[in-house]
């Protein structure tokens, strides 16, 4: 249950509950922490707990859903997991992401429609080497099969 809370947090960015939580929580509503240390009390203080407690034993809720990236403007690219049966990318890919300048950079900055086809737009502290080669290698041949639309938004399904 309390993932269908961090669920629907995530989705209805546009309900007076969500706002009243961001005002309190801050933008991402608590579930940013990373300790079981939660410092609020109250209700959604004791949902943000749960959510992490179940991360701490290896249940990832993140894993259990998933970001449909269609505009690419409101998915983040390295901690949303919007790419099937991945986790988000910088666990991934942890040493592209050590190299990523902008570690909170949405699709539509590193993947982006040129002249009609889709090319990449890094933002690397140095150009990648040894085995980050090879996870840059992986990483663009899944990003190279997604399908995405930018007349429409991004949602988590």
């Amino acid at each position: 249950m309390v993932g269908k809370w961090k669920w629907r947090f995530l989705n209805e960015s546009g309900a007076l509950w969500r706002r009243v939580i961001v005002e309190i929580h801050g933008v991402n509503g608590g579930f940013d922490q990373t300790t079981g240390h939660v410092r609020n009390s109250g209700t959604w203080a004791n949902i943000v707990r749960s959510c992490l407690d179940l991360e701490h034993m290896g249940i990832q809720l993140n894993n259990l859903m998933e970001r449909k990236v269609l505009s690419r403007k409101q998915t983040h690219f390295w901690t949303d997991c919007w790419i099937k049966n991945h986790g988000p990318l910088k666990k991934c890919f942890p040493r592209l992401y050590a190299l990523e300048t902008s570690k909170n950079c949405f699709v539509a900055d590193r993947w982006v429609l040129e002249d009609g086809s889709w090319q990449s737009k890094w933002g690397w502290r140095r150009h990648p080497s040894g085995r980050a080669t090879g996870e840059l290698d992986l990483l663009v041949s899944l990003i190279n099969g997604l399908v995405l639309e930018s007349h429409l938004d991004d949602k988590w399904v």
